[in-house]
Parts: structure tokens; C-alpha cells; sequence
């Protein structure tokens, strides 16, 4: 399966009295899809933030392609990115103005022919000029699927319900070299995207090994 690109060890995170995650350690392989399961407030997403360094932990340490998230800050996240529906790309800009706006943030190179590589990989070339708001929920899922792709990404993140589109899907899962990807998903819902290995997250607690 290849070496190991993503390594959490023993991750911590409280808000005041209230555990969010306790002693999560997990490794992601190239090219390997996970997908962590568990009910509301089991700590699925507060893991997530802290891995794309939205959130600093309380303790533990995690690792993005052997680069340290907490001493090496801007060298580990130039290596993720995420996808999520929560996060909508901003509606009054066209699909190629959002890519470029985002493009330009992550200082990918060659931007324009990354750009047309995406539009063409997510079948987005139509939509090009057309705003992001007026979109269908699947045009606009291709499209953040499409942003989080930009920079070439080690590690990606996406909530399940931005994986639901099955072009976009096989785009995504069918790239080579294809980066590991997480998915979350609630525990009432069973997974429908394409992750290999389910990571179940009980009450914020270490899900130990995940289940095949």
C-alpha cells in the first residue's frame, strides 16, 4: 500500500469539562481512503480541523508527509486540502474565477493549465463561466472537488455528503498518484462513498485499529 503520509499520535482536544477526542493515534497510507464513523459529537470533525490546522490540540502530535504540523506549520498544510458543503465557494464568481481566486491563495504554478487540466477532469469545461451559485448541488460538488485537487494535495478531507456526486467521485478516487482522502460520516448513516477502511470514533475515544 505504500509508505505512510498521515500520523496522528495520541491527538487531544477539550472545550472546558468536555472531551472532544482523547488519545486518537491512526495512520494513512498512500493512496488509501478512510472514512471515520461515529455519532454527533464523537469528535470526527474537531479530528479533521486539527489535522487542516483549523484547530490547535491540546495534546499529541500529527505528521503530513514526515512534516510536523506543530513546528513546521505552513510546510505540513501546503500538503492538504478539503472539500465540504459547509463551505461553499463563493456563488457571485464563476467556476473559473473561484479555481483561480483559490489557485492564487495556494500559489500552485502553471495555474491556468492546472486549471483547464481540472475543468476537464470534473467534466466542469461547460460551467466555466457560469456563476457558482446557480450551480446544481452536484455541479458545485465537482467544483469543490475540483479547488481541493488545485494544489496537488498529500492529504485530502471530505465530508461524505461532498463525495455523493458519482462522476466526481470516480475523478477523484481514479487519479494517480491519488492522495489519501478522509470522508466522516455519522454513525445513523452508512457509508456510501468509496473509503477502504472505516476508523469508528466512539464518544471522542481512540478508535484503536480501523476495521477492514
Amino acid at each position: 500500500m505504500g509508505p505512510g503520509v498521515l500520523s496522528v499520535r495520541d491527538l487531544c482536544k477539550s472545550y472546558g469539562d468536555t472531551v472532544a477526542v482523547e488519545r486518537i493515534s491512526f495512520d494513512v497510507c498512500r493512496r488509501e481512503i478512510v472514512g471515520l464513523l461515529g455519532p454527533n459529537g464523537a469528535g470526527k470533525t474537531t479530528t479533521i480541523n486539527m489535522i487542516l490546522g483549523v484547530l490547535a490540540p491540546d495534546g499529541g502530535s500529527i505528521q503530513i508527509d514526515g512534516v510536523d504540523l506543530t513546528t513546521h506549520r505552513s510546510q505540513a498544510l501546503a500538503c492538504t486540502n478539503f472539500a465540504a458543503v459547509y463551505a461553499p465557494l463563493p456563488g457571485n464568481l464563476t467556476v473559473a474565477q473561484n479555481l483561480r481566486i483559490f489557485g492564487m491563495i495556494y500559489s500552485v504554478r502553471n495555474l491556468t493549465d492546472r486549471i483547464e487540466t481540472l475543468l476537464e477532469e470534473f467534466d466542469l469545461v461547460g460551467f466555466r463561466d457560469i456563476r457558482c451559485g446557480v450551480l446544481s448541488s452536484g455541479e458545485q460538488t465537482r467544483v469543490c472537488l475540483a479547488k481541493a485537487m488545485l494544489n496537488g494535495p498529500t492529504v485530502t478531507s471530505a465530508a461524505s455528503s461532498a463525495c455523493g456526486d458519482t462522476m466526481a467521485r470516480g475523478s477523484i478516487t481514479s487519479r494517480s498518484p491519488a492522495p489519501p482522502s478522509f470522508q466522516r460520516e455519522p454513525l445513523q448513516s452508512r457509508p456510501r462513498g468509496p473509503p477502504k477502511r472505516i476508523s469508528r470514533c466512539p464518544s471522542g475515544r481512540a478508535p484503536g485499529r480501523p476495521s477492514e
